[in-house]
Protein backbone atom coordinates (compact mmCIF):
# COMPACT_ATOMS: atom_id res chain seq x y z
CA UNK A 1 0.00 0.00 0.00
CA UNK A 2 1.35 3.39 -1.04
CA UNK A 3 -1.10 5.73 0.61
CA UNK A 4 -4.25 5.92 2.76
CA UNK A 5 -6.59 8.90 3.10
CA UNK A 6 -9.87 9.27 4.94
CA UNK A 7 -12.69 10.74 2.83
CA UNK A 8 -13.82 14.21 4.02
CA UNK A 9 -17.16 12.70 5.13
CA UNK A 10 -15.30 10.28 7.42
CA UNK A 11 -17.20 7.26 6.11
CA UNK A 12 -14.77 6.05 3.44
CA UNK A 13 -11.07 5.28 3.11
CA UNK A 14 -9.01 5.82 -0.08
CA UNK A 15 -6.46 3.03 -0.55
CA UNK A 16 -3.71 3.47 -3.13
CA UNK A 17 -1.82 0.21 -3.74
CA UNK A 18 0.91 -0.86 -6.17
CA UNK A 19 -1.41 -2.92 -8.36
CA UNK A 20 -2.54 0.05 -10.51
CA UNK A 21 -5.91 0.12 -8.75
CA UNK A 22 -7.25 2.77 -6.39
CA UNK A 23 -9.94 1.61 -4.02
CA UNK A 24 -12.40 3.40 -1.80
CA UNK A 25 -13.57 1.32 1.14
CA UNK A 26 -16.94 2.19 2.63
CA UNK A 27 -16.15 1.83 6.33
CA UNK A 28 -19.80 1.29 7.28
CA UNK A 29 -20.45 -1.79 5.14
CA UNK A 30 -16.85 -2.75 4.20
CA UNK A 31 -17.58 -2.63 0.46
CA UNK A 32 -14.96 -1.38 -2.01
CA UNK A 33 -15.17 0.48 -5.29
CA UNK A 34 -12.26 0.27 -7.77
CA UNK A 35 -10.82 3.03 -9.96
CA UNK A 36 -8.66 1.98 -12.92
CA UNK A 37 -6.46 3.89 -15.36
CA UNK A 38 -3.37 5.13 -13.52
CA UNK A 39 -0.29 2.92 -13.72
CA UNK A 40 1.44 2.01 -10.45
CA UNK A 41 3.52 -1.14 -10.01
CA UNK A 42 6.95 0.07 -8.81
CA UNK A 43 6.96 3.65 -7.52
CA UNK A 44 5.54 5.27 -4.39
CA UNK A 45 2.65 7.18 -5.99
CA UNK A 46 0.02 9.12 -4.05
CA UNK A 47 -3.58 9.94 -4.76
CA UNK A 48 -6.02 12.26 -3.04
CA UNK A 49 -9.68 13.08 -2.60
CA UNK A 50 -10.80 16.62 -3.36
CA UNK A 51 -11.83 18.57 -0.23
CA UNK A 52 -15.50 18.32 -1.22
CA UNK A 53 -15.15 14.55 -1.65
CA UNK A 54 -16.47 14.52 -5.21
CA UNK A 55 -13.33 13.50 -7.13
CA UNK A 56 -10.22 11.35 -6.81
CA UNK A 57 -6.92 12.56 -8.29
CA UNK A 58 -3.94 10.28 -8.77
CA UNK A 59 -0.43 10.44 -10.08
CA UNK A 60 0.88 7.66 -12.30
CA UNK A 61 4.13 6.08 -13.43
CA UNK A 62 3.44 7.42 -16.94
CA UNK A 63 3.71 11.04 -15.67
CA UNK A 64 0.00 11.70 -16.20
CA UNK A 65 -2.61 12.86 -13.66
CA UNK A 66 -5.90 10.93 -13.62
CA UNK A 67 -9.27 12.03 -12.19
CA UNK A 68 -12.35 9.96 -11.35
CA UNK A 69 -15.80 10.82 -10.08
CA UNK A 70 -15.72 9.28 -6.59
CA UNK A 71 -19.41 8.37 -6.64
CA UNK A 72 -19.70 6.78 -10.09
CA UNK A 73 -16.13 5.52 -10.56
CA UNK A 74 -16.01 7.07 -14.05
CA UNK A 75 -12.70 8.52 -15.21
CA UNK A 76 -13.58 12.15 -15.94
CA UNK A 77 -10.19 13.64 -16.85
CA UNK A 78 -6.65 12.77 -17.79
CA UNK A 79 -3.85 15.36 -17.87
CA UNK A 80 -1.03 14.18 -20.16
CA UNK A 81 0.21 17.73 -20.88
CA UNK A 82 1.87 18.26 -17.48
CA UNK A 83 5.26 17.57 -19.16
CA UNK A 84 6.62 15.16 -16.57
CA UNK A 85 9.25 12.76 -17.87
CA UNK A 86 9.23 10.69 -14.69
CA UNK A 87 6.39 9.30 -12.56
CA UNK A 88 3.93 11.86 -11.22
CA UNK A 89 4.35 11.05 -7.52
CA UNK A 90 1.96 13.30 -5.65
CA UNK A 91 -1.16 15.42 -5.98
CA UNK A 92 -2.32 17.82 -3.27
CA UNK A 93 -5.35 20.08 -2.93
CA UNK A 94 -5.67 23.24 -0.89
CA UNK A 95 -8.34 22.56 1.76
CA UNK A 96 -10.36 25.74 1.05
CA UNK A 97 -9.23 27.28 -2.25
CA UNK A 98 -9.39 25.92 -5.80
CA UNK A 99 -5.68 25.14 -5.96
CA UNK A 100 -4.07 21.82 -6.90
CA UNK A 101 -0.36 20.93 -7.00
CA UNK A 102 1.43 18.13 -8.84
CA UNK A 103 5.01 16.91 -8.43
CA UNK A 104 7.38 14.30 -9.79
CA UNK A 105 10.72 13.18 -8.41
CA UNK A 106 13.82 13.81 -10.41
CA UNK A 107 16.12 16.41 -11.81
CA UNK A 108 14.30 19.22 -13.65
CA UNK A 109 10.85 18.01 -12.54
CA UNK A 110 8.94 21.11 -11.38
CA UNK A 111 6.18 21.37 -8.83
CA UNK A 112 3.17 22.53 -10.87
CA UNK A 113 0.49 24.57 -9.13
CA UNK A 114 -2.83 25.35 -10.80
CA UNK A 115 -5.31 27.89 -9.53
CA UNK A 116 -8.81 27.62 -10.92
CA UNK A 117 -10.30 30.95 -12.01
CA UNK A 118 -13.93 30.64 -13.12
CA UNK A 119 -13.79 33.82 -15.26
CA UNK A 120 -10.69 32.64 -17.15
CA UNK A 121 -12.26 29.21 -17.72
CA UNK A 122 -15.40 30.80 -19.16
CA UNK A 123 -13.34 32.96 -21.54
CA UNK A 124 -11.30 29.94 -22.66
CA UNK A 125 -14.48 27.91 -23.20
CA UNK A 126 -15.92 30.70 -25.35
CA UNK A 127 -12.68 30.87 -27.34
CA UNK A 128 -12.86 27.14 -28.05
CA UNK A 129 -16.45 27.49 -29.27
CA UNK A 130 -15.41 30.28 -31.66
CA UNK A 131 -12.59 28.27 -33.27
CA UNK A 132 -13.07 25.76 -36.01
CA UNK A 133 -10.57 23.77 -38.00
CA UNK A 134 -7.14 22.42 -37.01
CA UNK A 135 -6.49 24.93 -34.22
CA UNK A 136 -9.53 23.87 -32.20
CA UNK A 137 -7.92 20.62 -31.01
CA UNK A 138 -4.82 22.36 -29.62
CA UNK A 139 -6.89 25.05 -27.91
CA UNK A 140 -9.18 22.47 -26.41
CA UNK A 141 -6.24 20.57 -24.87
CA UNK A 142 -4.95 23.73 -23.23
CA UNK A 143 -8.41 24.53 -21.91
CA UNK A 144 -8.73 21.06 -20.43
CA UNK A 145 -5.68 21.58 -18.24
CA UNK A 146 -6.62 25.05 -17.01
CA UNK A 147 -10.38 25.05 -17.15
CA UNK A 148 -11.42 21.72 -15.73
CA UNK A 149 -10.16 22.10 -12.19
CA UNK A 150 -13.68 23.31 -11.36
CA UNK A 151 -14.34 20.20 -9.30
CA UNK A 152 -15.89 21.47 -6.08
CA UNK A 153 -17.58 24.73 -6.97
Amino acid sequence: INYLEVHPNGRCLLIHARDSTLRVLDLRILATKKYLGATNYREKIHSTITPCGTFLFSGSEDGVAYVWNAETGDQVAKYPDLSYTSPLRDVAFHPHEHIVAFCAFGESQPVLVYIYDHKVAQLEAETVKDFSGPLSSSVSKRTEVHGSFDFCI
